[in-house]
């Protein structure tokens, strides 16, 4: 059975996500943006990675079949990086 990448794994929604899929034993890749977040996941039994969205984070998808992207614009994020933004333009 392939993974499920769960990008965003350390915000509300991905925590969640990745705390169902690893409690039903489900395999599951958590993309995190930090070396200590990662560490974290990792001493809980979850597989994590490091990824940043706005770099090349194809290594992330390696052995997944699902995705699942979670990840929040972050309060300090100005308007040309979110939906919002463009759409208010």
């Amino acid at each position: 059975m392939k993974k499920t990448l769960v990008i965003g794994a350390n915000g509300q929604i991905g925590k969640i996500v990745v705390e169902l899929l690893h409690n039903q034993d489900r395999p599951v890749l958590a993309m995190v943006r930090s070396k200590q977040q990662a560490e974290k996941l990792e001493n809980m039994g979850v597989e994590a990675v490091v990824g940043d969205l706005e770099t090349d984070f194809e290594h992330a998808f390696k052995g997944c079949d699902k995705v699942v992207f979670s990840a929040g614009s972050g309060g300090n994020t100005g308007d040309d990086k979110t939906l919002l933004g463009l759409v208010n333009k």
